[in-house]
């Protein structure tokens, strides 16, 4: 059954969160790691205000999380193999480079799905 794993950055005061590391550098790492184990696809969507290009925009004006990325995969085991892979330590490694959040980690299956 097919799987999903939502990784959201949740907004924080002083947040720093480089999307474009993340779009060309850290997406491409976790797609070659991690395409072994099932990942099919992935979207990312960024929650801050389109006109700002930093974390750090008013707090009032944000959504409480900032980016969210869903990794869709074959079924919930090639997810957890993913994440005990090998190649892991280097996906998991590389989020400093582009974050100071801490991700917060979903995983689950697919119940429903529409396409018009």
């Amino acid at each position: 059954m097919p799987a999903t794993a939502t990784v959201l950055y949740a907004t924080k005061p002083s947040a720093h969160f480089d999307m474009s590391y993340y779009l060309h550098t850290h997406m491409p790492l976790v797609a070659s790691s991690w395409g072994q184990y099932g990942l099919k696809s992935y979207t990312v969507t960024d929650f801050r205000n389109p006109s700002s290009s930093s974390a750090s925009a008013s707090e009032e004006a944000q959504p409480p999380f900032l980016v969210q990325c869903v990794l869709f995969f074959d079924d919930v085991e090639g997810i957890k193999k993913a994440v005990e892979s090998v190649q892991a330590k280097d996906v998991f490694g590389d989020v400093k480079k582009f974050t100071d959040i801490e991700p917060t980690f979903l995983m689950g299956t697919v119940s429903g799905e529409v396409t018009l």
